[in-house]
This record gives C-alpha cells, sequence and structure tokens, in this order.
C-alpha cells in the first residue's frame, strides 16, 4: 500500500466500512393509487387570496373567472378537440387550437 492509499490520508475505504459485498435490498411499488387519492383531494383547488381554496368557496370576483370568460367565448379549446375528433376520422394536431389561443391572447392584451 503506496502512501496515496485512502487509510494513509485518513480515509475509510468502502469495503472498510460495508465490507467487500454491498447489498441493497430495494423495491419499486407503483403509486398509482397515492397519485390519484392526492388529485381526488386537489383538482378543485385554486389559489386565491394568497391561500388555497376549494372551487366553490370562490367569491365571483376571482380574476380567473373573468379569464375564462373572455377565453372561452367562442368554445372550450378542449372540447372543441374532443368534438372534432369524435366527428372525424382524422387526427387533431392542434394547430387551429393554438392559432385561437394566439389571437386570443392578442386581443386580451389590447383589451387591458
Amino acid at each position: 500500500m503506496g502512501s496515496d492509499a485512502p487509510q494513509a490520508r485518513g480515509h475509510r475505504t468502502r469495503g472498510s466500512l460495508f465490507g467487500e459485498d454491498l447489498h441493497v435490498a430495494f423495491w419499486f411499488q407503483s403509486n398509482r393509487e397515492y397519485v390519484r387519492r392526492v388529485l381526488e383531494k386537489q383538482r378543485d383547488l385554486r389559489l386565491a387570496d394568497h391561500a388555497w381554496k376549494r372551487k366553490g368557496d370562490l367569491p365571483g370576483s376571482w380574476p380567473s373567472y373573468q379569464y375564462q370568460h373572455i377565453a372561452n367565448a367562442d368554445g372550450v379549446p378542449s372540447e372543441e378537440i374532443v368534438d372534432l375528433q369524435q366527428g372525424s376520422d382524422a387526427k387533431v394536431t392542434g394547430e387551429e387550437v393554438l392559432a385561437r389561443a394566439r389571437q386570443l391572447a392578442v386581443e386580451l392584451r389590447k383589451a387591458s
């Protein structure tokens, strides 16, 4: 063993701490049910006045309501996609929805 060995510098080696064979026993478990429970409990939480509130407890003046009213004035984009997919065999790529979202953003910017 030379002078640059870990023991010579006051360091311990992995073998001196754990032995030559280190075996770690672990297994992966599904967390699907946990995620579902969390989503069920939190899906209607919204941030309002620096606190989390249930969607049903929000005031009518909550700013997101105004935004939703403007953004969804001509229909809800996600519902439009579902309607298009159900009525057609063609795949919808979202280009039309993206163009509409851009147009709404410009209109909203002009309105404010």
